[in-house]
């Protein structure tokens, strides 16, 4: 989920999301980003098909109503745990 929460605090392009998980290989990366879209939770939006090729990150409206589930069951922790 932390891949998650990046994408919505507006880190939405490969190279920037794998700048903050450096210890993540590419493919993992990768592979994450398109189970979020599959799960639609993301949105993968091309800017541009030519080289270099430009691909953006967006969250869907399910992925910030997830993201508000977490958030709160992280309060609850805090607060009971």
């Amino acid at each position: 989920m932390q891949v998650l929460h990046k994408i919505a605090a507006g880190v939405n392009q490969f190279h920037s999301i794998k700048g903050a998980f450096p210890s993540l290989s590419d493919q993992i990366l990768s592979k994450r980003l398109t189970e979020l879209v599959r799960e639609e939770l993301i949105h993968k939006h091309t800017i541009r098909e030519k080289a270099p090729k430009s691909v953006h990150y967006i969250i869907s409206d399910k992925g910030i109503e997830l993201l508000k589930i977490i958030d709160d069951l992280h309060k609850w922790g805090i607060k009971w745990y």
